[in-house]
């Protein structure tokens, strides 16, 4: 409640874990399935707040690199996108909502990812 009267806000990150590889079995291949638990906590206390949805595509294979080693960021090109999307409907709603947005996400990293291949084998 105290966010609210101080116009604060709140980042998460849904996958809640580093990614080394893709989950088996996953429908995911550039993120790791989203965990729903403290979205949809947040959603029951501040639902009609905007979101602000933002994927990096860090130019590179994570898999192999932890992002806390900076250094192999150096001379990279990195794609960040910031979208204001429209809230799940509910807090009911929230686990279907972030699979789509999860969808989406998925959808754009593989075309920042077949760009970046291109771009690395020239």
């Amino acid at each position: 409640e105290g966010a609210k009267g101080d116009r604060s806000c709140v980042l998460i990150f849904p996958e809640g874990t580093t990614m080394r590889e893709p989950l088996p079995g996953s429908e995911f291949r550039c993120l790791l399935p989203p965990k729903s638990g403290g979205l949809t906590a947040i959603h029951a206390t501040a639902e009609d707040y905007a979101y602000l949805s933002i994927t990096v595509h860090w130019g590179l294979d994570l898999t192999d690199v932890s992002i806390l080693k900076s250094a192999e960021l150096i001379g990279r090109t990195i794609t960040a996108t910031a979208e204001y999307i429209d809230p799940p409907a509910s807090p009911k709603a929230v686990p279907e909502w972030i699979l789509a947005e999860w969808r989406r996400k998925e959808a754009q990293l593989a075309a920042l990812e077949t760009v970046h291949r291109a771009q690395t084998a020239v």
